[in-house]
């Protein structure tokens, strides 16, 4: 029975017209399908290409052309028997030369502005194929508006347009760990240079990065017609704030701690984003530069966005002794780390580092508040942290700044002996005090109460060790000191 029905599909597709279309398809023929008569097997080394406008037509009877009107988009629905790897195969190009391979399991193209292709090309007799046609209006698409510095996930809700505008540069939009994503992922994402999707069509996402990087103008925007999930975020920068650097990545972390290799040409900077969505710190735990004799190598690491043009809160030389300045915390789920003509691993992690509250003799570090890391944050109403060692240890602290405003609570670090005695420096709106200390102990305690994004600290320590040492009994030590 299945070769009777087999035998009377292939008569009936010997009947079929499949004459490629000669004249172009517009907006005047809004529907319509390939086959006119319906699906068909087709002939060996069949060739029916719907071609680019403005290419040059080497066989008129093989081609067919979509013309596209700003702010439309073609929908192309596809009948076939073939899957991805078929030796047969039917495909979309859109106006950029992108590819994208139909198949039984990819079977919808959208074809933006201004004209794509279709191409239907057969080695053997045994596929079959029809695709339908619909111009759609995107004009009127519901619209998700950021500024430049924002951090959104990538999972794009479908038929909506995502604006990214900034008020004073061109735009520039990145994805996370975009070279570690599966392939097609980020090919279904449409970037349009200006405010909606009736913008001139850069290219997909892809293509977008290898040509462009960058809007012509202050906004940019991206739509997934497809619906497809793209699990990463992405970030967009004013690209003013881009522009002078070699390259730039965003990266997302994980609480799996990752290598992160960038390279920089001499006199020149690159700069990486890295964010988390898991956690409201992050940890630096290991940086190397790949080759030390370079003078002049330095590594910057900066709050937020480098939209956001903070000044750097970290330093690292190529002098410096770094391994014992790490893991460093950073209270804040995004930052940027600069790189000054250098070649650097970077080892990083969300989430708090292991051994960040070791208080390991030769260890260096600096208690940075969040109001610093990430003035734009919500402040818990109490933050603490306690680190401690195995051994009395000398414990010397550089108040680069403390700044409570009135009545926002205060700030202190308690030391604490073997014995149970204490050394406590505390900090409130009365002090006017920044300067140096030094206490010895077994255990040391952060503890902050401020709220206000304008009260902050910065305190370097260094952990000393210690053979004999003095206990400060029940001393409490009130420091003023002046703001920023």
């Amino acid at each position: 029975m299945n070769y009777i029905f087999l035998f009377y599909f292939f008569a009936l597709s010997s009947a079929i017209d499949l004459t490629c279309p000669q004249s172009a398809i517009t907006i005047n023929t809004p529907e319509g399908g390939f086959p006119a008569d319906g699906i068909s097997f087709f002939p060996a080394n069949y060739t029916c290409k719907i071609q680019v406008i403005n290419h040059q037509l080497q066989d008129a009877n093989r081609i067919l052309q979509f013309i596209i009107p700003d702010g439309q988009v073609v929908r192309i629905d596809v009948q076939t028997n073939t899957r991805y790897y078929s030796a047969d195969a039917i495909a979309g190009i859109d106006m950029t030369r992108n590819y994208y391979r139909l198949s039984s399991d990819e079977p919808v193209f959208f074809a933006p502005a201004n004209n794509a292709t279709v191409q239907i090309k057969t080695v053997f007799n045994i596929s079959t194929f029809y695709f339908t046609w619909k111009y759609t209006d995107v004009t009127s698409l519901k619209t998700v508006q950021k500024s430049t510095g924002s951090i959104i996930s990538m999972n794009f809700d479908k038929d909506t347009a995502y604006i990214f505008t900034s008020s004073s540069s061109q735009v520039a939009f990145h994805i996370a760990n975009y070279l570690w994503l599966p392939n097609g992922m980020t090919s279904k994402l449409y970037v349009y240079d200006g405010p909606n999707a009736a913008s001139k069509f850069l290219g997909n996402y892809d293509m977008y990065q290898y040509n462009n990087n960058h809007s012509t103008g202050s906004s940019l925007t991206i739509v997934n017609f497809y619906g497809s999930r793209v699990e990463s975020y992405g970030i967009a920068n004013d690209w003013s704030a881009l522009s002078s650097y070699e390259g730039y990545s965003f990266v997302l972390l994980s609480s799996t701690p990752n290598n992160y290799l960038d390279t920089t040409s001499f006199g020149r900077k690159t700069a990486l984003t890295f964010y988390t969505n898991t956690s409201q710190e992050c940890s630096i735990l290991e940086l190397a530069f790949l080759h030390p004799n370079r003078t002049g190598h330095s590594v910057e690491i900066r709050p937020l966005t480098p939209t956001h043009w903070m000044k750097p809160l970290l330093n690292y030389s190529y002098e410096d002794t770094i391994s014992s300045m790490l893991p460093q915390q950073i209270l804040s789920d995004t930052f940027t780390v600069e790189l000054v003509q250098s070649d650097v691993v970077i080892y990083a992690q969300s989430g708090r580092a292991e051994n960040w509250t070791n208080l390991s003799p030769g260890r260096k570090g600096s208690l940075i508040s969040q109001s610093l890391w990430n003035p734009t944050a919500q402040l818990p109403k109490i933050y603490t942290d306690t680190f401690s060692s195995s051994e009395t240890v000398r414990l010397e602290f550089d108040f680069k700044s403390v700044v409570v405003e009135k009545g926002d609570g205060n700030f202190g670090i308690t030391v604490h002996a073997a014995d149970s005695k204490l050394v406590s420096m505390q900090f409130d709106d009365t002090s006017s005090y920044t300067g140096s200390n030094y206490a010895y102990g077994v255990k040391m305690d952060l503890r902050s109460t401020s709220v206000s994004d304008g009260s902050s600290y910065y305190v370097n320590f260094l952990v000393g060790a210690s053979s004999s040492y003095t206990i400060f009994v029940c001393l409490a030590l009130v420091f003023s000191f002046s703001g920023l």
